[in-house]
């Protein structure tokens, strides 16, 4: 699982600044609490179901999209 926290956190902080969000930002569009943005962020805590849905939802990404890049670890071309 760490390595998964390590990937989704990557990420989850380029497609954040990608998105031009602060975590607090995001953490509002997702209806999250800030501080959970960035113990994500930080690979303090694996990503709940819940949270990566709404992580995505507010990214304006579907779940295939942010899993097969927190999979591969690269940027979408």
């Amino acid at each position: 699982l760490s390595d998964f926290q390590e990937r989704f956190a990557k990420v989850l902080h380029r497609h954040r600044l990608r998105a031009r969000l602060n975590q607090e930002e995001l953490a509002e569009k997702a209806g999250l609490h800030r501080t959970h943005v960035s113990v994500l962020e930080r690979k303090r805590q694996v990503p709940s179901m819940v949270a990566v849905l709404k992580i995505a939802a507010a990214l304006g990404l579907t779940l295939t999209e942010l899993f097969r890049e927190v999979e591969s670890d690269k940027p979408p071309k």
